[in-house]
């Protein structure tokens, strides 16, 4: 398959308790999806889920700057919804590109509001969703 076939034919597997949170603003959402784009889908690998983007690719993506990027990614993962895994490099002590393990499956309890009032019914889910 080409490029461009996979350019036309590919997409990202978005949850519904991140594209729907009222925490989130639209850049927030845009860097969500281009993470979840670049997601390893693979169920067998120890780290399911696990991308590993250039912060330029990101910011491309989601056609965002990078200071829009870097505070995404704060309010991302301070509502759980990634978790950043730094690295560092042996050879130098300076660290690596960032890991971004994206769960699919949203946090108990909502970090940012304490209690759920974000997720009508508690599903994650907008109202009038049921979750399966």
């Amino acid at each position: 398959m080409s490029g461009e076939e996979v350019y036309r034919t590919a997409f990202g597997v978005v949850p519904v308790w991140v594209t729907a949170s009222p925490h989130l603003t639209h850049a927030d959402r845009s860097v969500y999806v281009a993470l979840c784009q670049f997601a390893d889908r693979n169920t067998d690998s120890p780290w399911p889920n696990l991308a590993y983007p250039f912060h330029r690719t990101i910011e491309a993506r989601a056609h965002v700057s990078e200071n829009t990027r870097k505070a995404s990614l704060r309010r991302l993962r301070a509502m759980g919804a990634v978790k950043v895994v730094s690295q560092q490099n042996p050879m130098t002590g300076g660290w690596k590109a960032n890991h971004y393990f994206v769960p699919l499956d949203p946090p108990d309890v909502c970090p940012i509001c304490k209690d759920n009032s974000c997720r009508p019914s508690g599903t994650g889910f907008p109202t009038g969703w049921g979750s399966t």
